[in-house]
This record gives structure tokens, sequence and C-alpha cells, in this order.
């Protein structure tokens, strides 16, 4: 959104409370010409947007570029937490921020709730000792784990 599309947004909201504050026709005849032609540009705008969009994907002429495109313009792909400042470095691998995440909350809920930590009790005097797994039992169970949901700390998803 441009500068000018902000200001006429402002516009519009300032007209609106105008007329709400006072209701004449001509404050609603300024408020809904004002709303028209915003409704107008912003449909512009976006329509300009796409078509800029629509030519980067036609000009993309390797897949790894056309990829990047269309991430940037659905919005896919990006991380849902900025980098993060820790004693003044910049934190911005997705590891990284969620090892520091981790040890915050891990620290926070030790000093708020220490009774909290502490080891679960045994159920079994038993000890596992061997475990036997054939590589087809391994395929099935990678096989089965949805890509879509979120890796745990070896990178693979539950």
């Amino acid at each position: 959104i441009t500068s000018e599309l902000l200001d006429a947004i402002r516009l519009k909201t300032d007209l609106y409370n105008t007329f709400k504050s006072s209701p004449t026709a001509e404050n609603w005849r300024n408020y809904t010409k004002t709303k028209n032609r915003l409704t107008k540009d912003l449909r512009k705008a976006e329509a300009e947007y796409f078509a800029a969009i629509s030519e980067r994907l036609k000009s993309a002429d390797g897949s790894r570029l056309f990829w990047s495109v269309l991430k940037q313009a659905t919005g896919k792909g990006k991380t849902g937490i900025p980098a993060l400042s820790v004693n003044g470095t910049v934190v911005g691998k997705d590891k990284d921020k969620a090892e520091v995440l981790n040890s915050t909350f891990v620290n926070v809920t030790k000093a708020t709730h220490p009774e909290c930590i502490r080891r679960l009790p045994m159920f079994t005097d038993r000890e596992l000792s061997t475990i036997q797994v054939s590589e087809e039992e391994v395929l099935v169970a990678l096989k089965g784990l949805d890509p879509n949901k979120a890796p745990g700390p070896d990178g693979i998803s539950n």
C-alpha cells in the first residue's frame, strides 16, 4: 500500500467520524465520494500488483526464481517468528530461535513452577536392552509422517 492510499484511508475514516458526530447530507456525500474513490484506487492498485507478479512469474526463467517469486507473492515459506536479539546478538536462523525460546521458557518454568521440574516415576523395573526394526518398518513409519506438521529437534515432522 502506498502512502497516498494510506492517506486516503485515513481521510475516509476521518470523514466517517465527522459524519457520525454531525450526520448531515453534505458530510455523508463527502464520506461516500471519498470511500468510492478509495475503493476504486485500492482495486486498481491490487490489479497492478497482481499484474506485476504475473509478469515476474512469466519471465522467471528458472524453477528456483519461479518458486521464489511465488512464495513472495503468496506469503508462503516465511517464518512466523522474526529475528530475535539476545544480549545484543541477532538470532535469525529458525533452529537458533527455537533454542533461544526453549531455553527462555524452560528457565521461566523453573523459576515460577519449580515443583514441575521433576523426574517422572518409573512404572516398571524392566529395561529395554535391544530394539529390532526392519528397514520396511522404518519406511512405513516415514511415509506416514505429515510433512505439513512442525518438525521436532531432529528435523523430522511428527
